[in-house]
């Protein structure tokens, strides 16, 4: 749903299908069920956006620092 994909920086066509309402989901369903290029798109393209924006030394490094430099001014 566009609500579940708030704040992930997808694109409905691009990354996903983004579908409000159970007769709008089950249509984008269909549409991948007959579909393998925009399977195969979608795929690849929600794929590449975990591996360049979600990894854990993407996610993580920048949490342990923010933690660490928290810790440092709090002995301070």
């Amino acid at each position: 749903t566009t609500r579940g994909a708030e704040g992930l920086g997808v694109a409905d066509g691009e990354h996903l299908l983004l579908r409000d309402g159970p007769e709008a989901f089950a249509d984008g369903v269909e549409a991948l069920l007959g579909n393998d290029p925009l399977w195969a798109r979608l795929r690849e393209n929600g794929r590449r956006l975990i591996e360049t924006r979600y990894t854990w030394d993407r996610v993580l490094l920048p949490l342990e620092a923010a933690v660490e430099a928290a810790v440092r001014l709090g002995r301070g």
